[in-house]
């Protein structure tokens, strides 16, 4: 008689939370709260698939259940079958734990890592070299000399400085892990190549000048990677720099068919430089690389091109990166 009397008054307590739309096999809010609370590991596993089924308004309904299920517990002194921590979402808010179904889930951000590069170029006579850059001045048999961020720094200051050193071009990059980058400075220089020989109106033979141009500048080619999981980074520099002699060569010569009549064209001389480096650097380093020889740049004054490079690694959001465009991305 104690029995039927127990199960008669769980019968009419548990009623009210039995949802109308209930019925087909699908089990109601309170044997789901029933489930969540004490079931075994397998029951958990279905009720969660069960629940991706459902919208908000009905979890809640089944939060209230599990609610008011485990208060009667805790009121009657009874323990609650803890959850397997595997897949489970603590919830200190809603006093249960229970794998939240899969579209209810916080989408995980995706970090992807790039890297920041800054690639400053500076122009130092040669007679200063030695002093303005001392012991961290690269030589044709260590071309890379690493700097601390306080050494880097006094450097950039002493640049500012000095009006006889000259800061060509400071580009900001930003590359994926293993990307090739570029950086071109040129200038294009115009000059008479020949004369072609123009009849006149009247006659008489007339000189008119080939213009050609050339360029002179800087072009770099870099490729920096993540090394030792990420807390390092790896660089390989390619480094072309060009700049004409002045003043241009000139060579006086008779022009044919004129009559003995003489031009001047001009022999430009290009004075190239190359570097081709390797270096490792810890994240956020710096790097100084030269001792390609020297260039005369202009007025024929002979200086010592070299470049100061900064790496630094950075985490973005990735579907930032999904929503641009192609052309974005090369950018």
């Amino acid at each position: 008689m104690r029995t039927l009397c127990t199960l008669l008054l769980a019968f009419l307590v548990i009623l009210p939370a039995v949802p109308a739309e209930a019925g087909g096999g699908e089990p109601t809010y309170a044997e789901v709260a029933e489930m969540i609370l004490h079931g075994s590991p397998g029951e958990h596993l279905l009720v969660t698939a069960w629940l991706d089924k459902l919208d908000r308004a009905e979890l809640a309904a089944i939060y209230r259940a599990v609610r008011d299920l485990k208060a009667r517990d805790l009121k009657a002194g009874g323990a609650v079958r803890p959850v397997p921590k595997r897949a489970v979402r603590a919830t200190k808010d809603r006093g249960f734990r229970m794998p939240l179904p899969e579209k209810y889930r916080p989408k995980a951000a995706r970090k992807t890592t790039v890297i920041n590069a800054q690639v400053r170029v500076i122009d130092v006579p040669t007679g200063v070299a030695a002093d303005f850059l001392g012991q961290h001045r690269p030589t044709p048999k260590h071309k890379t000399m690493p700097l601390s961020s306080k050494q880097a720094q006094a450097l950039l200051r002493a640049i500012e400085q000095r009006e006889d050193v000259k800061l060509l071009c400071a580009p900001r990059i930003t590359v994926y892990d293993g990307q090739k980058a570029n950086v071109s400075v040129l200038n294009e220089i115009s000059y008479i190549q020949d004369f072609d020989v123009e009849v006149a109106e009247d006659g008489k033979k007339v000189a008119d000048p080939v213009v050609q141009t050339i360029q002179e500048g800087t072009l770099i080619d870099f490729t920096p990677s993540l090394a030792g999981k990420g807390t390092s980074i790896g660089l390989q520099f390619h480094g072309t720099y060009a700049a004409v002699t002045r003043p241009i060569p000139t060579l006086e010569r008779e022009l044919p068919g004129s009559g003995g009549q003489k031009v001047k064209i001009q022999l430009p001389e290009l004075r190239v430089q190359r570097l081709e480096a390797t270096v490792y650097l810890p994240d956020d380093g710096w790097v100084l690389i030269g001792g390609g020889g020297s260039l005369e740049p202009e007025n024929g004054k002979v200086v010592e091109r070299v470049a100061l490079v900064h790496l630094r690694k950075v985490e973005i959001d990735g579907d930032f990166l999904e929503d641009l465009k192609p052309e974005d991305k090369k950018r």
